[in-house]
């Protein structure tokens, strides 16, 4: 198998109106930090140079949680159906990324261990959900045109 084919795209997890939600919600409400690197020593010193976004970590407790889980476990459990030799055992908390412009994070490799609320040891899959509210999605419609 090449790298590539373990990368899979699915759209439409959500609908346009859960996703205005839940960062209309967030935006408003969301109890924002900024995101930090670490080691296995703490907050990288080097930091501010690898990452500058905001982030807010969306829990079980949290308002949509239930709903982006749902979505999100669809695509894990398409995903499985292809490469078996995956098997989830729990999910951590929904880490929300805020870039304002000019943000951004470096290129990195996950190899965090108990870190952002993870119980479980390494992370084996990393999968992300991009969220924008339908009127990005009609602007994004438009420009392939």
């Amino acid at each position: 198998m090449q790298i590539s084919d373990y990368i899979h795209t699915y759209h439409k997890v959500i609908t346009n109106d859960l996703a205005d939600n839940v960062i209309n919600h967030y935006h408003t409400n969301g109890q924002w930090n900024q995101s930090s690197f670490s080691t296995n020593e703490g907050v990288s010193p080097r930091s501010n140079e690898r990452v500058d976004m905001k982030e807010y970590w969306i829990n079980k407790q949290d308002k949509f949680y239930g709903e982006l889980k749902t979505g999100f476990k669809s695509m894990v459990d398409d995903y499985i159906k292809t490469h078996t030799k995956i098997i989830p055992q729990n999910f951590t908390p929904f880490r929300m990324n805020h870039y304002t412009e000019g943000g951004f994070m470096k290129n990195h490799i996950d190899n965090i261990h108990h870190s952002h609320g993870q119980q479980y040891g390494y992370p084996h899959v990393t999968a992300l959900m991009f969220l924008q509210t339908a009127e990005e999605a009609v602007a994004d419609f438009e420009n392939e045109l």
